[in-house]
C-alpha cells in the first residue's frame, strides 16, 4: 500500500484499524502504458463495420487464444443475428478462426473457434446483456476447453477433442469487428478495448486487467485497437508475432460514430474479489477514492483512474474548472446495493493556494453516470475540509467522480446545492404505485426529473414546473416499476443535482 499524505491520516488509520479486524481481499493495482481516450466506436446496427487493413494475426499452428473486448448495446431490436463483436472469417462467414459474438436472438454472448479439422466449437455465455450497460467479454481456448467470461465471471465451458490447432490463416480471412465481412451480423451499439492473444488467459489475469486500457507490449498479445479514433491511420490494429515482429496497421470503418465516453477503464484499476469492506485506488501523486458501506459484490468491485481529462469536458453551469487532469471511476457487476464514496483530495488539487473555499470560489465533486450520460453534473457530496475529504452515501445511480472549483455568488458565499433545489420528502417510501414528492424551489424553474435502476439504467424522465418556495408533485402509475431500489435524480439546469434513494414494493 502507498503511503497517504498527511491530510489523509484518517483513511490510514481506518485502513489499519480493519486490517486487524481480520479482513480479507484480493486486491490488484496495474499500470499501463497506453493512454486512455475515454473515447468508443458506436456502431449502428446496419451497416456499421471496422475492417483490418492487414488480417493475418498470425495465429498458425497455435492451440491457444484470447478473444476480449468491451460492449455497449444500444438496440437490439435494429441488428443483425449472431451480431459481432470481433471475427477473423472468410466473407461467406462459413469458416474462420474465432467469433466473439452473440446468439442466434443475441440473447446471450458466445466464442466461437474452429480447428485445423474444420471442426467448430462453441461456447454461450448466461448473461442477456441489457441496453445502455458495458460488459468485458472475453473467448478463450486453452488447448482443452473453450470458455466464455463476462466482467470477469466464467459462465459457459466445453470440451474440445485433444491434440487440435486454431485454423490456419487464410487469404480469405477477414479481421472485423461490429459485423463480419459477409456483411452481416451488424453490431448495434458501442464496442471499445478490442485485444486477440495468443495466449490462454486466465480468470484471475482477465479480472487484474478488465479495468485497465490494454498494455500493447506485454507478451503474448498478437492484436490490439482502442476504438478512438475514425482515421484509418490512427485507428490502430497492433499486430506483434515472433513473425512480423511489431507492426502498426491501420483500419477501415464505414459508419461508425465516434463516443466521447468509452467503456470503464483507466491507466490504472483496482479489483477487489472476496469480502471485505471497502476497496480504494491511491496512486502515488494526487487524489484519492475509497468506497465502502458495500452489501454483497459476489462479482467484484472494481475502481479505475483515468489520466486525461474528460473526452467530453463541458461543466455545469457555475462551474469555473476542473482541479484534476484525471477522474476516477467504479464498475460494480450486477450489484443491486448501495455503496458510499469517500474522495479524498490532495489540498493543491486546484490552485497553488489549496483546494479550500475562498471568496471566489468553492470545491466541489463531479459526478456522472458514464453507461447513461456524458454530462456532469454537481453531486450532493458532504465536504469535510479539516479532512481533505468528500464524502457521498447510498449512491448506486453515479460511478464517475471529478473535482471542480464552483464560482460563489456575489456576496462571495458559496451557493449550496441544498439551497438551490431542496428535496424535503418522498412519501410514501417505500410505495407501490404512487409516490408524492415536496421539493422547495429558490425560483421558478423547470425540474428534470429521473428515476434510475440499481445498475444506473433510466426508467423514466419527466420534467417538473416548480414555482419559488415549497411545491407539492406527485409520481402515478408507478405500479409497473419492478420491485427493488431506485434512485430519484433531480437536476435544475443550472448545474445543481440531488439525488435520493427509493424503494418500490
Amino acid at each position: 500500500m502507498k503511503n497517504l499524505n498527511n491530510k489523509k491520516s484518517n483513511f490510514n488509520t481506518k485502513m489499519k484499524s480493519l486490517k486487524l479486524a481480520g479482513f480479507f481481499c484480493l486486491l490488484m493495482t496495474l499500470n499501463c502504458v497506453a493512454q486512455p481516450s475515454n473515447k468508443c466506436l458506436s456502431f449502428n446496427g446496419s451497416n456499421s463495420i471496422v475492417t483490418a487493413l492487414n488480417n493475418d494475426l498470425g495465429l498458425n499452428y497455435v492451440n491457444n487464444i484470447s478473444v476480449a473486448a468491451w460492449v455497449n448495446w444500444n438496440d437490439k431490436a435494429n441488428a443483425g443475428a449472431n451480431s459481432i463483436i470481433v471475427t477473423s472469417s472468410d466473407t461467406a462467414n462459413s469458416n474462420g478462426q474465432f467469433w466473439l459474438q452473440h446468439n442466434a436472438n443475441n440473447s446471450a454472448f458466445q466464442f466461437v473457434i474452429q480447428m485445423d479439422s474444420m471442426s467448430k466449437f462453441t461456447v454461450t455465455g448466461t448473461t442477456n446483456p441489457v441496453a445502455g450497460n458495458w460488459y468485458n467479454v472475453v473467448g478463450v481456448f486453452d488447448g482443452s476447453n473453450v470458455n466464455i467470461y463476462v466482467n470477469g465471471i466464467l459462465e459457459a465451458s466445453t470440451l474440445v477433442t485433444s491434440g487440435q490447432n486454431i485454423k490456419a490463416f487464410d487469404t480469405t480471412f477477414h479481421y472485423t469487428a461490429g459485423a463480419n465481412s459477409q456483411n452481416s451480423g451488424h453490431f448495434n451499439g458501442n464496442i471499445d478495448e478490442v485485444s486477440v492473444w495468443a495466449t490462454p488467459l486466465t480468470s484471475s489475469a482477465i479480472q487484474s486487467m478488465m479495468c485497465t486500457k490494454v498494455d500493447s507490449t506485454i507478451k503474448g498479445i498478437v492484436a490490439y485497437s482502442n476504438m478512438d479514433s475514425l482515421n484509418y491511420d490512427t485507428l490502430i490494429v497492433q499486430v506483434t508475432s515472433d513473425i512480423y515482429g511489431d507492426i502498426e496497421i491501420g483500419a477501415i470503418e464505414i459508419n461508425c460514430t465516434l463516443v466521447n465516453v468509452g467503456a470503464p477503464v483507466g491507466n490504472n484499476s483496482t479489483y477487489l474479489s472476496g469480502p471485505a469492506p471497502y476497496v480504494y485506488v491511491n496512486p502515488a501523486n494526487g487524489d484519492s477514492l475509497l468506497i465502502d458501506s458495500l452489501g454483497s459484490a459476489t462479482n467484484g468491485i472494481y475502481i479505475y483512474q483515468v489520466n486525461a481529462a474528460p473526452a467530453d469536458s463541458s461543466l455545469p453551469a457555475g462551474v469555473s474548472n476542473l482541479c484534476t487532469p484525471y477522474y476516477y471511476g467504479i464498475f460494480i457487476p450486477a450489484y443491486q446495493g448501495t455503496y458510499s464514496v469517500v474522495y479524498y483530495y490532495d489540498t493543491t488539487s486546484c490552485s497553488s493556494a489549496g483546494h479550500r473555499t475562498s471568496s471566489s470560489s468553492t470545491p466541489v465533486l463531479l459526478d456522472r453516470n458514464a453507461q447513461t450520460s456524458y454530462n456532469w453534473g454537481i453531486s450532493n457530496a458532504t465536504d469535510d475540509a479539516s479532512n481533505s475529504k468528500f464524502r457521498l452515501v447510498a449512491q448506486g445511480g453515479k460511478n464517475e467522480f471529478i473535482m471542480a472549483n464552483k464560482i460563489n455568488n456575489s456576496t462571495g458565499i458559496a451557493n449550496s446545492i441544498n439551497n438551490a433545489l431542496q428535496v424535503n420528502t418522498i412519501s410514501p417510501n417505500p410505495f407501490s404505485t404512487n409516490f408524492n414528492l415536496a421539493i422547495t424551489c429558490p425560483k421558478n424553474a423547470s425540474i428534470k426529473a429521473c428515476i434510475l435502476s440499481m445498475d444506473g439504467k433510466l426508467i423514466s424522465e419527466s420534467t417538473l414546473v416548480c414555482n419559488q418556495g415549497k411545491n407539492q408533485v406527485s409520481f402515478e402509475n408507478m405500479g409497473e416499476m419492478a420491485s427493488g431500489i431506485y434512485f430519484l435524480n433531480l437536476s435544475d439546469g443550472e448545474g445543481h443535482v440531488t439525488t435520493m434513494k427509493m424503494i418500490k414494493n
